[in-house]
């Protein structure tokens, strides 16, 4: 018992205040507490230069290891969900034209400035011109109501297969994208090649007010869609673009500005009347030219820049559509979009019998 408390008094002794403070103010010191403040010490004392250094780099490390496979999984996130948005838009408009018994399309577009791509659901309503009249054919389209503008990420951007693309002789035909039939000369070593379209192609960047020729040419957007038929089918009627012919109406004409619904008066499209200077003042025009697609190509922007040096494609035809001195570097850069696109994209193709996705090659 003895022993028990002799045991205690030692422990109260050793777990006593060290280092009171005197009336003073000062710190009371004995051996016990400068031997405890010697181990507080110690323990909080900083990092030396030696082992700043080492953690410095061990982060530095894990930063080098993890930005690629973070870029990597952007990437990767970025075509997945362009691809997807892509098809969704696709599907409903299919399913769209089925139920409803009418012909319904997704035009695509591009914002220059937000540099974003766009989609649009849209439905038939009716045509511009009877066949016969002499005029060109083309299917009126307005917004499918309750269906609004589908944005895709940034970066990721969509072309269109230009299978049948205007020639160069028929350059005068004022038909869709008429400026890339500049790839092909008979008499040069440039031969053709189906090109790919990049989606609504601002007349701002096709035309300068330099020589005045076909100035009217600028009248309306270029885009492209595609296009699906009550049974399911997408409609590209090649024979159309090819030969011009005026009794085919597989192109369509759609106002960006009217409600959804209203179907326009027949008549307006095809007067070439509006002049570059009359389009300066009214800015964008929001009639729309549409060009149907047999096949798509999801592209990754960001890595088309990287691979071509071209970082804005929209402008690699930005010569106006009858000009003479066609420029050839701008050929080469159509070839070299062309290419890598051939090389790297997603091509989204459809089966001609159903109209549905035929297959989504990734690369």
């Amino acid at each position: 018992m003895r022993m028990n408390t002799a045991i205690r008094d030692r422990h109260d002794a050793d777990c006593s205040f060290v280092g009171r403070r005197t009336v003073t103010g000062h710190v009371a010191s004995t051996e016990h507490g400068d031997d405890v403040c010697e181990r507080t010490h110690r323990g909080a004392r900083a990092f030396s230069l030696v082992e700043l250094l080492v953690v410095m780099g061990v982060m530095i490390a894990l930063v080098a290891t993890t930005l690629p496979a973070f870029k990597a999984l952007q990437e990767s996130n970025r075509a997945a969900n362009g691809r997807n948005g892509v098809n969704a838009a696709l599907n409903t408009a299919r399913a769209i034209a089925m139920r409803e018994g009418r012909d319904t399309a997704v035009m695509f577009m591009f914002d220059v400035t937000r540099q974003v791509t766009s989609m649009q659901l849209l439905y038939s309503a009716g045509v511009t011109h009877d066949a016969g009249e002499g005029l060109l054919v083309a299917t009126i389209f307005v917004p499918i109501e309750g269906q609004s503008l589908i944005e895709l990420p940034k970066g990721a951007g969509v072309f269109a297969c230009g299978y049948g693309a205007t020639r160069l002789g028929d350059i005068e035909s004022q038909n869709w994208y008429p400026d890339l039939g500049l790839l092909y000369e008979s008499d040069s070593a440039y031969k053709y090649q189906d090109p790919w379209l990049f989606p609504r192609t601002d007349p701002l960047f096709l035309a300068d007010d330099e020589s005045g020729i076909n100035d009217t040419v600028i009248q309306y957007l270029d885009t492209f869609m595609v296009r699906f038929s009550p049974d399911g089918t997408v409609v590209t009627n090649a024979e159309q673009l090819k030969y011009n012919s005026s009794d085919k109406d597989a192109d369509g004409y759609v106002e960006l500005d009217r409600p959804g619904g209203q179907a326009i008066g027949k008549g307006k499209f095809g007067k070439w009347n509006l002049t570059y200077d009359d389009y300066m003042e009214k800015n964008h025009s929001a009639e729309c030219q549409l060009r149907p697609a047999p096949f798509l190509a999801v592209v990754d922007l960001y890595k088309l820049a990287a691979g071509t040096g071209i970082a804005a494609p929209w402008r690699v035809v930005a010569y106006h559509p009858t000009r003479e001195d066609a420029d050839q570097d701008t050929i080469l850069d159509a070839f070299e979009v062309g290419d890598w696109i051939n090389q790297n994209a997603n091509i989204i193709s459809f089966n001609r019998y159903t109209g549905s996705v035929m297959r989504d090659i990734r690369r």
